[in-house]
């Protein structure tokens, strides 16, 4: 297993993985059992390695409507607040996002069944 850190608005999280995609789904596992608050997250989630030199980041607002923890009204509301675009733009970019993120929904269930 190796350590990860992930950092979302000034807080951070130490998570042991064995990747960068298991890290995040432990993160976003941890968000849906309450022990991280969705009102913690910002927009965007930074990941960090040691043995990748810059972070990657990832949208948290796809997953977390993916994962029914927000109302399709509040991440089309949140996207369109923070890229000044319109409601149709939005909803369409949470569509094309979601399917793009979809996989984290998969490393989330594999995570689960192992419980």
């Amino acid at each position: 297993m190796k350590l990860f850190l992930i950092v979302s608005r000034e807080r951070k999280y130490l998570i042991q993985a064995e990747n960068r995609k298991e890290a995040y789904a432990r993160f976003f596992l941890q968000v849906k059992r309450g022990q991280i608050g969705v009102g913690e997250l910002g927009q965007i989630i930074l990941c960090y390695s040691a043995t990748e030199a810059d972070p990657y980041p990832f949208r948290t607002v796809p997953t977390l409507w993916m994962m029914g923890l927000i109302s399709s009204k509040i991440a089309i509301m949140s996207l369109k607040e923070l890229l000044n675009i319109t409601n149709k733009e939005a909803r369409e970019l949470l569509q094309e996002t979601a399917r793009a993120d979809s996989w984290i929904l998969d490393e989330i269930r594999k995570l689960e069944a192992m419980r």
